[in-house]
């Protein structure tokens, strides 16, 4: 089976959509032998396909088909359609067609190919929506969402079949190593509180900056954000136990994971993509997953979509997001060892048995391949 996935992503960079797009073709690559997967996708200058698959922690074993990316958004959009419009005269069409844009697999893939859009928000233009609608006309059509918010959204916006939606959430990789915890600064006698990811509005950033002036018995670590991010961050008269590390790539994520004792994601009720959107009802974390893999505890927002996933008391303690007595508290209680023990036991076995990438590839492909 020939499968293309189509990705508006540029290779290698910082964002989570890139993170994910690497993570599921090699997942889709896995799931059987027989799959050959290319990723299409915007390339950085001069970096081979080698640098791009370590930056990402991912095994060689699909290829890559990059265009160039001329930082000008309309003209990156129209080059990218053009590159990959050759380069599939070239090498002839999939069996799936599989994208996270729209608009491409609208103008590249013909009606008798099967296409299925990967929708993480609802389309942001008036372009993106017409090719959605104009998709979900198509007789080989599925749709995969990665929330249950997010899919009645769409279902309301669109007046799309439910029987063409699978809710598929995000997920990590099972770790075939135990990394080795990386050295931190800080006290080596207290609990060490990590955060990973984007230091967006919403994203938790706010929180973990109060946390840490209100629980001073505690090192509180964050791993992510862009250097004029930080460098804001900062200028606020931060506490001294909160320690800011900058960006990592994904591919060594895992050695700060494994020197944190706690993990957190404190999401605000309302939580900002770059574009400035609210994406709190549809997101589905892959910080969360990853954050269940590494076999730590986790500590996150009590929220509809984190409820999809974490159940407090069995893989998390989950907290209201603007209950600062409720997070203190919950940190309180996680300095029970074997409260962390339990809870870190059942989300990496919640992981692996229902939320690893090679487990939403099989789920995919399960759906995409039932009716056709």
């Amino acid at each position: 089976m020939k499968i293309y996935y189509f990705s508006g992503a540029t290779l290698p960079s910082d964002s989570a959509q890139s993170v994910h797009v690497m993570k599921m073709c090699a997942a889709l690559a896995g799931e059987a032998k027989a799959n050959a997967v290319t990723l299409f996708a915007k390339g950085g200058e001069g970096i081979s396909d080698e640098e791009i698959f370590r930056h990402y922690g991912v095994e060689p074993c699909f290829s890559l088909v990059l265009s160039v990316n001329p930082k000008i958004p309309f003209l990156t959009g129209v080059l990218r359609l053009v590159g990959h419009h050759w380069a599939l005269k070239e090498s002839g069409m999939p069996d799936i067609a599989y994208g996270r844009d729209p608009i491409e697999l609208d103008c590249l893939i013909p009606q008798n190919v099967q296409v299925v859009y990967e929708a993480h928000e609802l389309p942001s233009s008036i372009l993106q929506a017409h090719s959605l609608k104009k998709l979900a006309k198509r007789k080989n059509f599925k749709l995969v969402v990665i929330s249950s918010g997010l899919k009645a959204d769409l279902m309301k916006k669109f007046k799309l079949n439910e029987s063409k939606i699978i809710v598929a959430p995000d997920g990590a990789d099972v770790p075939k190593k135990n990394y080795a915890a990386r050295e931190l600064q800080g006290r080596s006698d207290v609990l060490k509180v990590g955060y990973t990811g984007s230091l967006h509005e919403g994203k938790g950033m706010e929180v973990m900056a109060l946390l840490a002036k209100e629980a001073p018995d505690f090192d509180f670590h964050v791993v992510g954000g862009s250097s004029q991010q930080i460098k804001s961050w900062q200028g606020r008269n931060l506490s001294s136990n909160l320690f800011m590390h900058g960006h990592v790539v994904h591919g060594e994520l895992g050695s700060y994971l494994s020197a944190f004792d706690i993990l957190i994601a404190p999401y605000r009720a309302k939580a900002k993509a770059k574009a400035r959107r609210d994406i709190s009802r549809w997101m589905s974390p892959m910080k969360i997953f990853e954050y269940m893999a590494a076999g730590k505890p986790i500590l996150a927002s009590d929220l509809p979509v984190i409820r999809e996933v974490l159940k407090d008391g069995e893989n998390a303690l989950l907290v209201p997001p603007d209950n600062v007595k409720g997070w203190l508290a919950a940190l309180e209680r996680l300095k029970d060892e074997s409260l962390r023990k339990s809870l870190a036991e059942r989300a990496y076995n919640d992981l692996t048995g229902k939320y690893s990438w090679q487990k939403r590839a099989h789920a995919v492909l399960k759906f995409v391949d039932k009716g056709n």
